[in-house]
């Protein structure tokens, strides 16, 4: 069964998570927790109202643990302060979280909740390659909370194919309807993750609810990029990045080609790709007027003033002269 889950945060502080050399003026740190927390919750059900005993239990006796699958990867990026974008539409998270799940009770079914806690109440900016205080952060009422769209499902089926984010999404619009997370650009989070199991219809019991967080997972929301070492390592790691890899090298290959190698013909030439300024220096420039001989143009002046002004048109060549050729009088016709 659907359902929402919004969970209270507790109160009190323990260790920062991000490196000094990225946070050296830090003083504000990340609430504690344990693998198990007992936390009041409230859920909100679109078919019944009730509000369960937290204290419910089925009986059943399981022991879930919860690793992190890429840890070496989200290590790397929090050497260099991991970054998260956030958009109004929903970004998709870079590196993704996948857990590996163990000690579930395979008979019993769980859901799998990712919920986003602010490390400290905060503003930060980035400022001559570090990240640094910028004063009091933005009011965050509520966590905001992702159930895997796969939940709830029997323990066998959680420990088999283990948990990935992939369907999560960032948001900076506190108005959408698309279940996204809403974060504040700026500030810092670290995403916990619950284990909860259901009974037998599918309604969660709050008394088997365990908490679990990581270290490497803390990132700082924004809206474009600031580090751009986080920018290299995202190209470098994203599979769908491979785009942007040696971007220059192969931009500067490509022009040396140009330069060197003579077309094949003249529709063979080949078209030098122009950066904005050029194209806009282009669009805004005086317009070229095409060259005309003088000759021509007299011609011109000549017939137009003549079937305007109906005036005989002087310093005419002889009808055998202008047989031979071909002038713009003919085109307009003789009076």
């Amino acid at each position: 069964m659907y359902f929402q889950i919004l969970v209270l945060m507790s109160e009190g502080y323990g260790r920062s998570l991000f490196s000094e050399k990225h946070f050296p003026h830090d003083r504000q740190l990340l609430p504690p927790f344990t693998t198990t927390m007992s936390l009041g919750s409230f859920f909100s059900f679109p078919a019944s109202s009730a509000f369960f005993d937290r204290k419910k239990d089925d009986g059943v006796i399981d022991n879930p643990n919860v690793e992190l699958v890429n840890r070496n990867l989200w290590s790397t990026f929090l050497e260099c302060g991991t970054e998260m974008i956030i958009t109004k539409k929903g970004r998709r998270m870079f590196p993704l979280v996948k857990l590996k799940l163990s000690g579930l009770d395979k008979n019993s079914n769980y859901t799998i909740i990712m919920e986003m806690i602010s490390v400290d109440k905060l503003r930060y900016k980035f400022w001559n390659g570090n990240w640094i205080v910028a004063g009091v952060g933005e009011h965050h009422p509520l966590p905001t909370c992702f159930v895997h769209p796969q939940s709830p499902r029997s323990g066998e089926w959680w420990m088999t194919d283990g948990v990935d984010f992939k369907m999560a999404k960032l948001s900076n619009n506190p108005f959408n309807n698309d279940g996204h997370i809403v974060l504040n650009s700026m500030h810092r989070y670290n995403p916990r993750f619950h284990i909860v199991r259901a009974d037998s219809s599918g309604q969660p019991i709050l008394a088997s609810l365990k908490t679990f967080s990581f270290k490497e997972t803390e990132f700082i929301a924004v809206t474009a990029y600031q580090n751009d070492v986080v920018t290299k390592c995202k190209i470098d790691n994203n599979p769908f990045a491979k785009g942007f890899r040696n971007i220059d090298t192969v931009r500067k290959r490509k022009m040396n080609q140009i330069i060197s190698t003579p077309p094949a013909s003249e529709d063979e030439e080949p078209e030098v790709k122009r950066t904005k300024s050029e194209i806009e220096a282009v669009m805004f420039s005086d317009p070229k007027v095409p060259q005309m001989s003088l000759q021509l143009i007299s011609q011109w002046q000549e017939a137009l003033l003549s079937t305007i002004v109906q005036i005989p048109i002087t310093n005419q060549k002889s009808s055998s002269e202008r047989k031979s050729g071909f002038g713009v009088v003919d085109l307009l016709g003789s009076s």
